[in-house]
């Protein structure tokens, strides 16, 4: 948030905002087990979208493995992987400038 608003929200607008989002019945609270010394509970959110983007992603990992059943494949040679990078270019991308 602090990035999306550039350090510039008061902790008022911070605070409405994560009502706002709380709210919204796609947050769903994860059980994570405290890591603080004082094992205080930290609350951690995530949305039903990437809880379902996780599950597919897994899915289709546990898919492709050969002890699971999945067809053996020939993994990508160094040299594509080069040609491949190359061909995409820098990442990022460099800054864009506003024009004046």
């Amino acid at each position: 948030m602090a990035a999306w608003a550039r350090d510039r929200l008061p902790a008022e607008a911070n605070t409405r905002i994560a009502e706002v989002f709380l709210a919204d019945p796609r947050a769903v609270l994860l059980d994570v087990p405290p890591r603080r010394r004082r094992h205080r509970p930290e609350p951690t959110y995530t949305t039903i979208n990437l809880l379902e983007t996780e599950d597919s992603l897994l899915a289709l990992c546990r898919q492709g493995r050969v002890e699971h059943g999945g067809m053996p494949r020939a993994p990508v040679g160094p040299a594509l992987v080069e040609r491949a990078i190359t061909a995409a270019g820098s990442w990022p991308p460099p800054p864009r400038t506003c024009p004046s």
